[in-house]
């Protein structure tokens, strides 16, 4: 590996492995379940906030890590564009977050308190297939390219079988993941206490995806692995931008492939 691939896995190790690390402290000190009138409030409004807290709070954490990618980009030539692109392309790409996942998290929040757990993963389940058929165009607005949100160009590509089975296999963990998160003493959907348990839970849980979904299959790519990472904004992880690959790269935050500027 070179000089340069060391300095990008030891970003990518730290940024990660901070939130991990943070967001596992924060369940072992109960620390959501501490802040007794949240916990038990609940609603659209205070969801939203709550959600977009923590996703400012992650940001304002791993922007440090962020700059230093870019500024290790330029210095051993991997990167060309300017710093005011890259400032631009992160704030997208983090307000996309800030909108996106206290969306979603809203969504899973209303469902959970219609119909429990089931109806909590039901709704994820129905996220995790927008977030494959929309993700391309949403790279697009991060990259800072016009997009059409309802195009659904990813479905062309579950004409390849292997493709399919990726997806199949990245649905599976992120449901895994979810539903384990779900199970974490204190979590839940109905409350805002327990909805702040069950996104740290499934931080966590997502990050294990990463190191572990290489390995399944004969290829052993980073394929799966970042399709699973890409898939989780459904349950707001707090560490996809994070890892080796994405730390620093806005444009990489969502999609497996180049995004398609045409």
């Amino acid at each position: 590996m070179s000089t340069y691939g060391w300095v990008r896995k030891g970003l990518g190790i730290g940024c990660a492995g901070g939130l991990f690390a943070l967001t596992g402290l924060a369940l072992m000190l109960e620390l959501p379940q501490r802040f007794t009138e949240l916990g038990t409030r609940s609603g659209l409004a205070v969801c939203f906030a709550v959600s977009a807290t923590l996703v400012a709070l992650s940001a304002l954490y791993t922007l440090p890590f962020d700059l230093l990618s870019h500024i290790t980009g330029r210095r051993f030539g991997r990167v060309r564009h300017s710093f005011g692109k890259f400032a631009r392309s992160w704030s997208r790409g983090v307000l996309l977050q800030a909108i996106l996942l206290p969306g979603f998290m809203m969504l899973i929040h209303v469902s959970g308190r219609a119909a429990g757990d089931i109806g909590a993963m039901t709704m994820f389940t129905a996220i995790l297939l927008f977030m494959y058929l929309c993700r391309e165009e949403l790279s697009r607005f991060i990259d800072g390219y016009q997009f059409n949100i309802f195009t659904f160009k990813s479905i062309g590509a579950l004409k390849k079988g292997p493709e399919r089975a990726r997806l199949i296999i990245t649905i599976l963990w992120n449901q895994s993941a979810f539903a384990c998160a779900l199970n974490v003493p204190g979590a839940g959907t109905g409350t805002m206490g327990p909805l702040i348990v069950t996104i740290c839970a499934f931080t966590c849980f997502s990050l294990l995806g990463w190191l572990f979904l290489p390995w399944i299959g004969r290829r052993h790519d980073l394929k799966t692995a970042i399709l699973a990472l890409d898939l989780s904004w459904a349950g707001a992880n707090l560490i996809t931008r994070s890892v080796c690959t994405n730390v620093g790269i806005p444009r990489k935050w969502l999609a497996c492939e180049e995004p398609r500027h045409d």
